[in-house]
Formats: C-alpha cells, sequence, structure tokens
C-alpha cells in the first residue's frame, strides 16, 4: 500500500543547497574510507547513498554489501515510494546476478532494482551539455577530448586492471566528437558503407579502422605534447593495440592541484565537469525527496563526499 508523505515546506528545497557541494579543492584534503556511505532522514523519506569504489571484481565484497543494505531499504521502502539512482546511464539488463557484478557497480544496482520492480534513473548530463559548459568556460574543445581520453584510461586502467588499447581511443573520442566536431579521423564513408565493407571484407575493415584509430591517437598525443611538453603513454612492450600511459596522468586525474606535474587544462577540465555532474545529481536526488520518494544512490565515493552537505542540508528543509 502507498505511504502518504507529507509536501516539502517550499516550493524548491533544492536549488537554494547547490552551492553547498563541496569543491574539488575542498575535497582533495580530505581522507575518507571507500565505500563511504551516508543516510538522511526527513519528513517521513530517507537517503541511502552507497559511494562506491568502481569494481568489475565479482569477489570484491562491495558488492555483498551493497546488497545488503538495498535489501535493508526494500525493507522499509517499497518500489512506488523509491527511487533508485545510478551512475553512468541506465543500462540494458543483465542476465544474472553473476553477469551484473562483472559489469560493475551500476548495473549491479540496477540488477537488484529492477529485480524488485524499483525505478532505476541516472542523471548524467548529456555529452553535448557537457561540451557546451566546457567551451563557454573557456577550455578548447582539443582539450576537452584529450581530459575525455584520458578519464577513459583512467578508468580502464585503475578498475578494468589493464592498458588502454586503440579502441578505448576510439570511443573516447567518437562520445564526443559530434559535439566538437574535430575532424581528428579525417573524412568518414557513410555508415552503410562501413557495414558493407565489414561485410564484404573484414580484414580490409579492420586495416581501414586502425588507419582511423591512429590518426585520432597522433591528434590527441601531438596536442598533450604541445600544451604540456610531456609525453602521454610510457615506454614499454605492448601490443600493437595497448596503449601504455604515463602512471602521472592517473595521479592527477583526481588531484586539482597537479601535483603530478602533468600540467595543461585536463585536471580542470575534470573538475568542472565532476561539479556539472553533481549539481545535476543532487537536484535529481532532490525532486525526488521533495516529491515524497525516499532514495537509494549508488555513485563513486567521491560523488558521495562531496554531495552530501548539500543534500543533508536538503533534507532539514523538508
Amino acid at each position: 500500500m502507498s505511504i502518504e508523505r507529507p509536501e516539502a515546506k517550499r516550493p524548491d528545497a533544492v536549488t537554494p543547497v547547490l552551492d553547498s557541494i563541496m569543491t574539488f579543492k575542498e575535497y582533495r584534503v580530505l581522507e575518507h574510507p571507500t565505500p563511504y556511505v551516508f543516510e538522511a532522514h526527513g519528513c517521513g523519506r530517507e537517503l541511502l547513498y552507497f559511494g562506491a569504489h568502481h569494481s568489475e571484481d565479482p569477489a570484491d565484497a562491495m558488492f555483498d554489501d551493497l546488497k545488503a543494505r538495498f535489501e535493508t531499504f526494500t525493507e522499509s521502502h517499497p518500489p512506488e515510494d523509491s527511487l533508485v539512482v545510478i551512475e553512468g546511464g541506465v543500462r540494458p539488463d543483465d542476465a544474472d546476478e553473476a553477469a551484473a557484478r562483472r559489469s560493475g557497480e551500476p548495473n549491479f544496482t540496477q540488477y537488484l532494482a529492477r529485480e524488485k520492480g524499483y525505478e532505476v534513473v541516472s542523471p548524467e548530463p548529456s555529452d553535448s551539455m557537457l561540451c557546451e559548459k566546457l567551451i563557454e568556460a573557456g577550455y578548447a574543445k582539443e582539450d576537452i577530448a584529450v581530459a575525455e581520453c584520458i578519464m577513459r584510461f583512467s578508468y580502464v586502467t585503475r578498475v578494468q586492471k589493464r592498458h588502454p588499447t586503440m579502441e578505448d581511443v576510439e570511443s573516447a573520442y567518437f562520445r564526443l566528437e559530434p559535439f566538437l566536431q574535430l575532424d581528428w579521423a579525417g573524412e568518414l564513408p557513410s555508415n552503410e558503407d562501413l557495414k558493407k565493407l565489414k561485410q564484404d571484407d573484414p580484414e580490409d575493415f579492420e586495416r581501414f579502422r586502425k588507419g582511423i584509430d591512429r590518426r585520432i591517437l597522433d591528434r590527441l598525443e601531438a596536442r598533450f605534447f604541445i600544451v604540456t611538453g610531456k609525453r602521454m603513454r610510457r615506454d614499454e612492450e605492448a601490443s600493437e593495440d595497448e596503449f601504455p600511459v604515463d602512471p602521472k596522468l592517473m595521479e592527477a586525474h583526481d588531484d586539482p592541484a597537479d601535483a603530478a606535474g602533468v600540467g595543461g587544462p585536463y585536471v580542470a577540465i575534470h573538475a568542472l565537469t565532476s561539479e556539472i555532474r553533481d549539481r545535476a545529481i543532487v537536484r535529481t536526488i532532490g525532486q525526488a525527496l521533495m516529491g515524497g520518494k525516499s532514495v537509494f544512490v549508488v555513485y563513486g565515493a567521491s560523488h558521495a563526499v562531496m554531495q552530501e552537505p548539500a543534500l543533508k542540508k536538503m533534507m532539514e528543509t523538508l
């Protein structure tokens, strides 16, 4: 049976607290456990925020912790009065729990939620909006593309425990190319022609694809060197498709002061991107709470820590 919830005391409890989201400068001096979990209560509603360390290891104890916390949440909050919020977009459903664990904690949370009939949303800003905001802030389109590739490299290096590959370069670049229009890949055939080439001559298609990847990578590395005076990758044996990245890139990814000395605007772009995302996440959570729902959130631990002051302040106004 649906539970009647009191309405919020004010028409908008979210906007006034957005500036309470922690800045990267504030966050970088903190130490906190991971996972980082906090709860907040107000006006008959509950917010449970599970700040994860990103993992695709099915044996990671974090998955059992997350599952137990979700089970406890569902005991008090039925689907019709609740919302589940995950990072990185809503995905196609995984076949079973084991597959969901291998896909990472957002997929795993979505699997648990949908098994019990809970609504799942992912309040990620659109790529077009992120590009627009970064360009408005004065960042060059070329540097936005490089920063996106660095963030992709960081994920596969830290979470998937492997070198980035040419496919990672390709996917990161083409994710933003429709909005940046850098044309680093050169003139491309239509999708129909590419499909036909792949079907008629798979080997020629792979050669063509690798040529595209090489053009993108050459422009990527050149831009990084021009801006920073440093090489992007490290020297070591790797397969033809691998792209060993200088570990300083990974250190700088989380360091807005750029203590690793990588240089350039890339850490600042990451920080602004995170700020834009945090504001979108807090707004979605807040709107659900104002609408009378309890909310179960699974995002990275840094998001949890940085959003906690704003969300707890908002809960006090409900």
